[in-house]
C-alpha cells in the first residue's frame, strides 16, 4: 500500500496535508525520515508524524468532544492545526487527568479496545474513609447496570510510588490518605469506577488519570506537550503492535 493511502486511511490526512507534512521531513517510516510520498508500507507499519501525537492534562469541566453546547471542551485548549487528533479513551466531564490524543485511527482503536487490555492508573478521592475491605472488593468485582466492573488493581494511594517529579501533579487535592486511593483498570466502561465505588457504598469526589500504558501524566492541567518518537512507539508496543 502507498504511503499516501495510508496517511489517508489511518491518520485521516487529505493528499495536500500528508504531501507537506513529507515535504516538511515531519513523516518517518520506520525510524526513517521519508521523502517519497509512494513508497510502500505495510498495513501494521510504523509511522511516525512529528506533532500528531500529544498528551494533554485534561481540567475538571471538560468534555472530552469537539463541541458540546455551553460546555468547554478539551479542544479548547489545543492550537487549531490539532483539531484533527482523536482522543483514546474518553474521561467524563467531572474527571480529569491523561487524555492521550493521536492522528492514528488504528492506535487509538487498539489502545481502546478490550482485546489489548492496555493499562490505566488513576487516582481518586472518597467522600469518607476507605475500609480496609474495599480494595479486595474492587479486584473482585461487582455488576452495575448490566455491566461486570472491576480493577485489575487497587490499594491505598500512600502504597504507591510516585516519581519525585510527578508528585504535585499527581497529589493535587488528594492530601487525606485516609480517602485517597490508586485503582488500575484493564479497560474503561462508561464511568466504571465511579460506578462501582457507588455500588460499594462511596461517593467519588475527585478522579484524575495518571497513566496510560507505560505514558505518565507530566503536565499541569489544562497544559499539553507532543509525544516524543520513542513514547509513541512505546504506546505501539502497549497496543500490540510488537515489531515496533
Amino acid at each position: 500500500m502507498r504511503l499516501l493511502k495510508v496517511l489517508k486511511d489511518r491518520f485521516g490526512l487529505s493528499r495536500s496535508l500528508a504531501e507537506r507534512f513529507i515535504g516538511e521531513g515531519r513523516v518517518w517510516v520506520n525510524g526513517e525520515r521519508v521523502e517519497d510520498p509512494s513508497i510502500k508500507v505495510g498495513p501494521e507499519t510504523f509511522i511516525y508524524i512529528d506533532g500528531l501525537y500529544v498528551v494533554l492534562n485534561k481540567p475538571e469541566g471538560y468534555v472530552v468532544s469537539r463541541s458540546e453546547k455551553g460546555k468547554p471542551v478539551v479542544y479548547d485548549l489545543l492550537p487549531t492545526d490539532l483539531l484533527m487528533l482523536k482522543p483514546v479513551g474518553r474521561l467524563d466531564m467531572d474527571s480529569q487527568g491523561l487524555l492521550i490524543l493521536v492522528g492514528d485511527g488504528l492506535l487509538q482503536h487498539r489502545l481502546t479496545h478490550p482485546r489489548y487490555g492496555v493499562r490505566r492508573g488513576y487516582v481518586a478521592l472518597l467522600d469518607r474513609r476507605w475500609d480496609s475491605s474495599l480494595f479486595a472488593r474492587m479486584k473482585e468485582g461487582v455488576e452495575s447496570g448490566g455491566d461486570f466492573l472491576r480493577a485489575v488493581e487497587a490499594y491505598p494511594l500512600k502504597n504507591l510510588k510516585i516519581p519525585d517529579n510527578l508528585r504535585d501533579i499527581w497529589l493535587q487535592g488528594l492530601e487525606d490518605p485516609d480517602r485517597s486511593i490508586y485503582v488500575e483498570l484493564a479497560h474503561g466502561k462508561y464511568r466504571e469506577i465511579r460506578r462501582m465505588l457507588w455500588k460499594l457504598g462511596y461517593d467519588t469526589l475527585l478522579l484524575r488519570r495518571v497513566s496510560y500504558g507505560r505514558l505518565l501524566l507530566d503536565v499541569p492541567p489544562g497544559k499539553w506537550r507532543a509525544l516524543s518518537g520513542d513514547e509513541v512507539r512505546a504506546l505501539y508496543r502497549d497496543a500490540g503492535f510488537h515489531s515496533f
